[in-house]
């Protein structure tokens, strides 16, 4: 629904059983609201290709069963919250690419084994070797378009 504008409405944690949440390529602007974290049931958030602003929001990590973030191709500033590095050992997917996303990658990233990893396109800086290990279930790896480097010795 590409004419869709407006923003997310903090209501929309109101829809309690929703399990998977996909906004993509639409008009929709403003910030992410916080009270996504209060959606228990949420395995999958797809946010993509919109207008949407602000910071990323700290709590998500608190959502129990999510396994997948998509931020792609919005207008997100800020850096990456040490925060996202607890979510649940299920969670998998980590998409924040083509945003205005700043700053160093958190230490906390390390701590979790993800499949799919995309933050291409952003003004991140410094060492990526956190999301690297031998012990590590990533197939997908997307970093291009930063300002980063890698510290072979710390893999």
């Amino acid at each position: 629904i590409p004419n869709l504008v407006g923003t997310i409405p903090p209501s929309i944690s109101k829809l309690t059983k929703l399990e998977v949440l996909i906004i993509s390529r639409t008009s929709i602007s403003g910030e992410i609201p916080n009270s996504l974290s209060q959606m228990k049931t949420l395995t999958s958030i797809l946010l993509t290709d919109n207008k949407l602003t602000g910071t990323l929001p700290t709590t998500l990590s608190s959502l129990p069963n999510v396994f997948s973030i998509y931020f792609n191709g919005n207008q997100l500033t800020g850096t990456i919250p040490e925060s996202y590095g607890s979510f649940p050992k299920s969670f998998g997917c980590l998409g924040l690419a083509e945003n205005l996303l700043s700053g160093k990658i958190p230490a906390s990233l390390a701590n979790l084994n993800l499949a799919i990893v995309n933050l291409s396109g952003n003004a991140l800086e410094g060492d990526a070797s956190v999301l690297f290990g031998s012990k590590k279930r990533t197939v997908e790896l997307s970093l291009d378009m930063n300002m980063l480097s890698l510290d072979i010795g710390k893999v």
